[in-house]
């Protein structure tokens, strides 16, 4: 499976409202669109001219044609307005839509006037503004349909997922920015905290914004002080990966707090979302129930006895693949490498844990009860998300 990574350098700043966080690029990035130069003229308090538009003029004019994205990090909307429309996907560079309608009226954003446009890309349907959409005549639109499909097609024949799968619950893109050397991938994450410690000096700073050099500290955290955090971004800069939570204390601060900076080796392993780790990858319907099945990134385990390994989640309607024997009687544990875990725990022999699938030694797959594996270190038993947020700012 293939997945797009989005990129932009660690001195962002990001512009939070009730509802939204808006992504600001500097002024080293590329021209942006819409929303990413808009957004920055609202957080200098310039507000942008816009036609205004009576209820009588809410019309739109029906399309139905092919066009061409000509900006990178053009953000979808689900309404033609940056006031009232919520972010639901992206655009890049010769990204190929279909429109459906036009907006019969204008706005003037990033200096550009031009309507809105509802298109279709993929699965998401949404509005775009117009200033960053190519539209051609139908010949010379199919034919650079055609020349940037086998362009794409070089670089890979399986199909590109634009956004992994988390169903709007913690881990849902909500942002991203991409530049030459950085990526940033802004994600929900909703989770409360306790700070413990765990929590590093510099990560009890709160900032204005997720930037160690231009955000300006607004506030202080203590032990035992508990923090909502509502979204984490995830910044990758050459080999250094880092990440900050947006948070909000019981005292009304909201802010950023830097969390950790890691290498790419301890990035795999302690990042929450490194690789779309607990995305959704699918689910399987047995033992009467509805399994969803989550995505494991870089999580091993033991096995510390002889185990049947099946080819479904659930004990009844699997069967048996394969089992797990140590090699010799000097060596009592088998390690394994989790691919996958299910959502929904199980209760087996008192136990009450989640199915894992497997990938063993010799490279076989399959489904084990994970209360029958354990690990050697210390912390949460799996490397969820949330695990990982709170082992590094929560109590040990």
């Amino acid at each position: 499976m293939i997945y797009y990574y989005f990129v932009i350098p660690l001195l962002f700043s990001c512009v939070k409202s009730e509802d939204t966080v808006s992504v600001v690029t500097p002024e080293t990035v590329s021209p942006q669109t819409e929303t990413v130069r808009q957004e920055e003229t609202e957080a200098s308090g310039n507000e942008p001219t816009f036609d205004t538009q009576s209820e009588e003029e809410q019309e739109y004019l029906l399309l139905n044609i092919p066009a061409v994205c000509n900006d990178n990090n053009v953000r979808i909307r689900d309404l033609p307005s940056i006031h009232e429309g919520s972010i639901i996907g992206m655009l890049h560079k010769d990204d190929m839509v279909h429109l459906k309608a036009e907006t019969r009226t204008t706005e003037t954003l990033d200096g550009r006037t031009a309507s809105w446009y509802e298109l279709t890309f993929g699965e998401i349907t949404g509005w775009v503004f117009g200033a960053y959409i190519d539209i051609y005549n139908e010949a010379e639109s199919r034919e650079q349909y055609r020349v940037i499909q086998e362009k794409k097609q070089e670089i890979t024949d399986l199909p590109v997922k634009l956004y992994p799968d988390y169903e709007n619950g913690n881990g849902t893109v909500i942002g991203t920015i991409f530049d030459e050397n950085t990526e940033l991938v802004l994600r929900k994450h909703v989770q409360r905290v306790q700070i413990g410690n765990m929590a590093r000096d510099y990560s009890l700073i709160i900032y204005d914004k997720p930037s160690l050099k231009n955000g300006n500290a607004i506030g202080n955290l203590k032990l035992d002080d508990y923090i909502d955090i509502s979204q984490i971004a995830e910044v990758t800069s050459g080999d250094d990966y880092y990440f900050w939570a947006n948070i909000s204390t019981d005292n009304k601060i909201t802010g950023w707090i830097f969390c950790r900076k890691y290498g790419e080796q301890l990035a795999e392993i302690l990042i929450p979302y490194f690789d779309n780790r607990w995305e959704i990858t699918g689910r399987i319907n047995t033992s009467g129930k509805l399994w969803t099945v989550r995505k494991m990134v870089f999580q091993k385990n033991s096995v510390w006895r002889m185990l049947d390994v099946r080819d479904k989640p659930g004990l009844d309607g699997s069967k048996v693949l394969f089992e797990l024997i140590p090699k010799d009687t000097d060596r009592l544990v088998y390690g394994v490498e989790i691919l996958s875990m299910t959502e929904e725990e199980d209760v087996i022999d008192g136990q009450t844990d989640h199915w894992i699938q497997i990938k063993d030694e010799e490279g076989r797959i399959g489904w084990v009860f994970g209360g029958y594996t354990d690990v050697e270190r210390g912390g949460a038993k799996y490397r969820t998300p949330e695990a990982l947020v709170h082992s590094v700012l929560g109590w040990h």
